[in-house]
């Protein structure tokens, strides 16, 4: 069943990329589109796609669509509704214009839309939209140069609209909204220029270059509008984008961290560039062609004016003082009008990276417009320098940059986290129970229950273990709300053995991370019980820390270490354990690189880069966090590995002080003993003087050994010669020490060698032994036997 979801998972996130992608580069595509074309004047607009600033205006004085009694009575009836400058308009400024919906005020275009409050079974209330409406007439667009028809009334339904809104009012459980376009409201529109019946007209609903506007806000707002829906398109599609090969490595079973993210970062980089690449070159072949057409129409409507006058037209260059000066003016503002094309064409093309592929795609800058005077040329870099660039403003892109950046450093900080203890269990030779040394250990066998110990029963469903957690909950709350809380809880465990074939060894079980497969769920009425249990015969697989059983000093058991090593057991196999902390690791870099990207690509927005060049920048990131991430696992792993080995070196140190303070007893004891043989306060001597030097000092600790047998050996030979010293009791307390003692540095002498080789192995392994030289990780000796 989990290879089937993670294969659902991959194809709903693959699909979910490819759309959320080709939907953020749609609208970056259409926030070029709209930053290409610049502003025109109403009375010279030329055939193709146009953007304008101007003042709506009725179209018709003498045609209504409502009487002035039929507007007197709407007024009157929606007086409690409206505005005072509503009220106060003049009839004759409201002909041509249609009542809105609702309140029936004259307005060119409006949308309305009617609410239901409703409840749902939590008791909460949301609107539901349950009618919708959306009219217009022909109006026109009036600045100082002229006026522009528009022509909207036959499919106002393809405008983009984004007007203030008009009105709003609740009346019971209804909500009426009203968003108008008025006579006098001043627009900005991107709409198609048309030839219709010998005049330009403006429409929204013929193909080309553009995305129809209508819009009570600046052209800026327009651009950042297209520029906040791509970049949330975008991070969309790459969070997808991460979720699809993560679902990918699950099904391949795929551990290593590292190679995780290196395929993390080839995908993401590889689609981007693909997506990059087709957006830049379908951006400009549509803005070539779109300014080939209106240079095409701009020369034929010269042609046409020349030809009206009886003159010739050639190019630009040869404009005739012979026309009319309505004629002059109108060309002149056409020339002027495809020199800033033009130009604002060619900033596009040589800007990075487009200019690199123009010769690849066969694209040719456009060649300038001739005739332009010093004057036009002057002007026209003026209005290229005060065209508005596109920049994320307000509040909330710094709120998700924020938000990104957090969450990258509390993802990558949990990556880590997890990753550290995948990669301890690579790090750790898998040992038997027999064979377990001091220091942080990986074994296994199956549950041996202490033989003098009843096994333990769990509260609810009376389940014989030898560990279990009970947890009780409650069902509270309703529908969405609805939630688990849990009234009870509880972990009991009691030491068990851990065996194979050829030993065993104790455990203790409190504070242990256990994943167990046995784990039973009830539910009555509205409580749920779940127990997890730990059962004997289970196989158990264990992380732990080894260190000297208190009760018998000469062996072993396995707990919980003091510096917050992990401790797991389980009756999984070693290869889930690693799975699932490789899962909650990859989940959380996922997480990561989301807000990593979030905080790039807000940071562009910001700026203003919406070009394919910061986008890629934000998908080259994923080499430097792929090498920041092996900088990370690898340093930990070896400090790891020093300190585990340096931490077995502290308990022999700390077990050779405790022998000093015997050798020092024993010192005082050998001088009564004096007569009986002089030789053994000789060796009691050197061997005090070997104990001084092992501090920090793992080549003396060898010496000392040597020197403690030797005076073990006289010593008992001294006891033989002499019966009466057996009678002494600190002396037969002296010798029981010591040779528990014995046993006790040998068996944590074997913890730090076998935790010092494995360290001084991996310091001299690519690519470790290049961060041991970079960061002075230096060998370790060893304490010979």
């Amino acid at each position: 069943m989990k290879k089937l979801g993670y294969a659902v998972l991959l194809i709903a996130a693959s699909a979910a990329t490819w759309w959320l992608l080709q939907l953020g580069f749609g609208q970056i595509q259409e926030l070029r589109q709209l930053e290409r074309v610049p502003n025109a004047e109403a009375g010279f607009v030329l055939p193709g796609e146009v953007t304008l600033n101007a003042t709506a205006r009725p179209l018709s004085m003498a045609s209504t669509s409502l009487s002035q009694r039929d507007l007197s009575r709407s007024l009157s009836m929606a007086s409690t509704s409206l505005s005072q400058r509503e009220l106060s308009r003049s009839l004759s400024e409201v002909e041509g214009t249609t009542g809105s919906y609702f309140t029936q005020t004259p307005s060119l275009f409006y949308h309305y839309s009617r609410e239901r409050r409703t409840t749902d079974s939590e008791g909460k209330t949301r609107w539901q939209t349950e009618f919708r409406h959306t009219a217009g007439v022909d109006f026109l667009l009036q600045d100082d140069t002229g006026q522009l028809p528009v022509r909207i009334a036959d499919n106002p339904e393809v405008v983009n609209w984004s007007l203030r809104q008009s009105f709003s009012e609740t009346r019971g459980d209804l909500r009426h909204n009203e968003w108008r376009l008025e006579p006098g409201d001043r627009v900005f529109v991107f709409g198609k220029a048309v030839m219709e019946n010998q005049t330009v007209v403006l429409r929204f609903d013929h193909s080309g270059f553009y995305h129809p506007i209508l819009s009570h806000f600046s052209r800026a707002d327009s651009q950042a509008s297209f520029g906040g829906k791509g970049i949330w398109a975008l991070w969309g599609g790459l969070i997808s984008l991460a979720l699809a090969l993560f679902a990918l490595a699950r099904l391949l079973s795929l551990h290593r961290l590292l190679v995780f993210v290196c395929l993390l970062g080839l995908g993401q980089i590889l689609l981007l560039i693909h997506l990059s690449l087709t957006m830049m070159q379908t951006d400009l072949r549509n803005g070539l062609a779109r300014y080939q057409q209106q240079k095409a129409a701009a020369e034929a409507l010269a042609q046409t004016t020349f030809a009206l006058h009886g003159l010739t037209w050639q190019d630009w260059q040869s404009l005739s003082e012979d026309l009319p000066p309505e004629d002059q003016i109108r060309l002149h503002t056409y020339r002027h009008y495809l020199g800033l094309s033009q130009q604002r064409l060619t900033q596009q093309m040589q800007a990075r990276p487009e200019r690199w592929f123009l010769s690849a795609w066969q694209i040719a800058t456009p060649p300038p417009i001739e005739g332009l005077s010093p004057e036009d040329e002057m002007a026209i870099r003026e209005q290229l320098a005060s065209l508005p660039a596109t920049r994320l403003g307000g509040l909330w892109p710094w709120l998700a940059f924020a938000a990104g950046a957090l969450a990258a450093g509390i993802m990558t900080w949990m990556a880590i986290r997890w990753a550290k203890v995948k990669r301890l269990i690579e790090n750790l030779s898998h040992v038997p129970p027999r064979g377990v040394s001091c220091g942080i250990t990986e074994t296994g066998g199956e549950i041996l229950p202490a033989a003098d110990t009843p096994l333990l029963e769990t509260p609810y469903f009376h389940q014989p273990c030898v560990w279990y957690s009970y947890l009780k909950q409650e069902r509270r709350g309703s529908g969405k709300n609805t939630r688990w809380v849990t009234v009870d809880k509880e972990i009991l465990s009691q030491r068990f053995y851990l065996r194979d074939q050829e030993g065993q060894i104790p455990v203790l079980a409190e504070k242990a991370e256990v994943i167990s497969r046995h784990r039973t769920v009830k539910r009555e009425g509205k409580f749920r019980f779940s127990e997890t249990i730990l059962k004997a015969g289970d196989p158990i697989y264990a992380v732990a820390v080894a260190a000297i059983d208190p009760t018998q000093p000469d062996r072993l058991h396995l707990r919980a270490g003091d510096m917050k090593e992990p401790f797991i057991l389980s009756n999984f196999p070693e290869k889930d354990i690693m799975l699932r902390k490789a899962t909650a690791s990859m989940l959380a870099i996922c997480g990561a690189v989301g807000g990593l990207l979030l905080t790039l690509l807000m940071m562009f927005g910001m700026k203003g880069g919406f070009s394919a060049l910061d986008f890629l920048a934000a998908a080259a990131v994923m080499p430097a966090y792929m090498i920041v991430i092996t900088l990370l696992l690898h340093y930990n792993d070896l400090i790891f590995l020093r300190q585990r080995a340096l931490r077995n070196w502290a308990n022999i140190d700390v077990a050779l002080k405790k022998r000093k303070d015997l050798i020092d007893g024993f010192a005082k004891m050998a001088k009564a003993f004096l007569d009986h043989e002089r030789g053994l306060q000789q060796k009691l001597s050197q061997l005090r003087a070997a104990l001084t030097q092992t501090q920090s000092n793992q080549a003396k600790v060898a010496e000392y050994l040597r020197l403690e047998n030797q005076f073990h050996q006289t010593l008992s030979v001294t006891i033989e010669n002499y019966p009466d010293l057996k009678s002494q009791t600190l002396m037969q307390k002296l010798m029981t020490v010591l040779s528990e003692g014995e046993t006790e540095i040998a068996l944590l002498r074997q913890g730090y060698n076998d935790a010092a080789t494995v360290y001084n192995t991996r310091i001299a392994t690519v690519p470790d032994v290049m961060f041991a030289k970079l960061f002075h990780f230096g060998r370790l000796d060893l304490i010979a036997g």
